[in-house]
């Protein structure tokens, strides 16, 4: 601890710092905010299975979140790009309301990507 008896103000002469501790918040709200860019996008390229599949979706029916499905189209062999929000689960589709109030029928199956719209 440093000796401040020669200061005029009794805050400043009895002042501790605090060291590494105060870049703490800083540190919490930089990692915080990376693991919420982490999260907010779910990829099913890797090996789900079908439960799987279906808690993600329900997830976002439950909480009637704005999302951006990436979708594989076999014909083409292209992705789509379809936003909107979960409006009924089935056991193979759902129905996605898009912006446009339109309804869109969606395989599981056929979901490579799924990204939360903030």
């Amino acid at each position: 601890m440093i000796d401040r008896y020669y200061l005029p103000f009794e805050s400043a002469r009895y002042f501790q710092d605090r060291g590494m501790a105060k870049w703490m918040g800083f540190f919490l709200s930089e990692h915080t905010s990376a693991m919420d860019d982490h999260l907010t996008s779910i990829s099913f390229q890797t090996s789900l299975t079908d439960q799987e599949r279906y808690l993600y979706i329900s997830q976002l029916y439950a909480n009637q979140l704005m999302v951006i499905f990436h979708l594989k189209d076999d014909q083409s062999n292209t992705v789509n790009k379809v936003i909107g929000r979960v409006k009924r689960l089935g056991i193979d589709d759902f129905s996605l309301q898009k912006n446009d109030k339109s309804y869109q029928n969606i395989a599981y199956r056929d979901i490579l990507n799924i990204d939360i719209e903030e």
